[in-house]
């Protein structure tokens, strides 16, 4: 009797656990830090800069849900930009320098093989001008970002929880 509680419970446990969304830690990241991330997007037959409103470094979660929670569960792999149907072949970081990088979009995914946590790498190209201008934006941005997570409410322990799961989804500096 006790051996079929055991597996009635394990079965509740798993039936219940096939529903559950999943949620995995994503950090978007620039060197150096402050690059917008830009998406080319065609407009009226030409192609058109759109700012996608997103200044790096960013942490967040994504909770996997419908068919990327179910290519998830069969080890595939899931792309975060697939969930805002971006059409782009890439995703391009854009310094306030002007100076560019692009990923591919095929690029930006996570698999199971790496956790549930990733993080994406901006490098500002090396033979790009105007290095300074970013290097005194990155101190701004920093300088910036303690203030309002001051003036939110944000607690030091919080913001030192965003500042380490960057440093352990970051790759090492090559």
């Amino acid at each position: 009797m006790a051996r079929f509680g055991i597996l009635a419970l394990l079965l509740c446990t798993y039936l219940v656990s096939a529903g559950c969304a999943t949620k995995l830690d994503m950090a978007l990241i620039s060197r150096p830090e402050g690059a917008a991330l830009v998406a080319h997007r065609p407009l009226v037959g030409s192609e058109a800069d759109y700012d996608m409103g997103m200044r790096l470094p960013w942490v967040g979660k994504w909770t996997l849900h419908g068919e990327d929670l179910a290519r998830w569960k069969r080890n595939e792999c899931v792309n975060y930009f697939d969930v805002f149907n971006i059409t782009e072949t890439q995703i391009v970081a854009r310094w306030p320098s002007g100076a560019e990088r692009a990923i591919p979009v095929s690029e930006l995914e996570i698999c199971r093989r790496d956790g549930k946590g990733r993080a994406f790498v901006w490098t500002r190209p090396s033979d790009a001008p105007d290095l300074s201008t970013d290097l005194l934006y990155e101190v701004e941005v920093r300088r910036l970002r303690a203030l309002q997570g001051q003036e939110s409410g944000r607690s030091a322990t919080e913001i030192l929880r965003d500042l380490l799961i960057i440093r352990a989804l970051t790759p090492p500096s090559e």
